[in-house]
């Protein structure tokens, strides 16, 4: 996945990755790059379909993760979540408060990093191909009501 903070990454491998045995990597839930990268040897090396849920905004941050796909004969495609940035901080803003409990809220700087750090996604990285997904509204995890409110 490529993609801003709060745009609907985990949402997408939990709607439809997850049901089909996907494995998943975050590094917000592993707590660095590296347990990331050797989960995903071990899983590619078992032979598991992966999602990479993190940001990815560079050439760099994605390099790793395709060259474990390459040692291993993987093909790679990429999804590239083309919310901007105003419509993916609302979102991690809304989200943030309809569970301050479960969710944390994102500083404005993530969003800035991603930007200076970001690299279009090419298929000359190794990508098999690049599937653009613009934000969609999806009324069975909320009420229009409950996303207009924070609007």
């Amino acid at each position: 996945f490529i993609g801003y903070p709060g745009c609907g990454k985990s949402t997408l491998y939990r709607k439809f990755f997850y049901i089909h045995n996907f494995k998943w990597i975050n590094r917000d839930t592993l707590g660095s790059m590296e347990k990331c990268e050797l989960l995903c040897r071990e899983y590619v090396k078992d032979k598991y379909s992966v999602v990479i849920d993190n940001t990815n905004p560079s050439k760099i941050a994605r390099k790793r993760f395709i060259q474990i796909a390459n040692e291993n004969n993987v093909k790679i495609r990429v999804i590239w979540f083309t919310v901007d940035r105003a419509l993916a901080h609302h979102l991690n803003v809304m989200r943030w408060r309809m569970d301050q409990t479960k969710n944390v809220k994102i500083p404005v700087q993530a969003y800035k990093q991603f930007d200076k750090q970001f690299n279009k996604p090419q298929l000359i990285e190794g990508f098999t191909s690049i599937i653009k997904i613009p934000f969609v509204f999806d009324e069975t995890l909320q009420s229009i009501d409950e996303f207009l409110l924070y609007t």
